[in-house]
């Protein structure tokens, strides 16, 4: 669950710089409906908008919203959500990050970053999206929530429960 939270704090840093390679920046809106939570922490909560999820073949596209607690400091504001678009190669165990977006608390985008190139999945946030989306989510049912006030609750729930249970070694 750490690296879950690194990798998120490490998107929304490195969502400040402008073009990568003179690719430009693409804005990916707030997922809205059905979003399953894939796992979180003290300070970051992910899930998948089930909405956004397009197949095509043995590829997946998919939305991930990633809510921020304290949120990032981008500039002068801060960014307590990000909406990542991923392309998931469930053959080649791959992702590649389409485009990203980092909003603050009312929604309003703050930045945005460029398409990556391919990467072999690993154990953090993509890894986590392919485990439940190239098994056709049947292996991993996940907690569904409703539109971004039921995730930004669960989100506060399990912060809390995190908390609670204290320090992980």
């Amino acid at each position: 669950m750490r690296l879950l939270i690194v990798i998120g704090a490490c998107a929304l840093a490195t969502m400040a710089s402008a073009q990568v390679r003179g690719r430009p920046n693409i804005s990916v809106p707030l997922p809205e409906g059905r979003m399953m939570l894939i796992g979180g922490g003290p300070a970051v909560t992910s899930f998948i908008g089930l909405d956004e999820v397009r197949r095509s073949g043995r590829r997946i596209e998919a939305v991930i919203l990633t809510l921020h607690d304290p949120g990032l400091a981008v500039g002068d504001k801060l960014a307590t959500q990000a909406a990542n678009r991923v392309e998931i190669d469930c053959d080649r165990r791959t992702s590649t990050e389409i485009g990203a977006s980092a909003y603050d608390a009312q929604g309003a985008e703050l930045v945005s970053r460029p398409a990556g190139d391919p990467v072999p999945l690993g154990e953090g946030l993509y890894g986590a999206v392919a485990q439940s989306l190239c098994g056709g989510m049947a292996g991993r049912p996940g907690y569904i929530v409703q539109g971004r006030t039921a995730a930004a609750k669960t989100a506060k729930d399990y912060r809390e429960a995190a908390k609670a249970a204290g320090p992980q070694s």
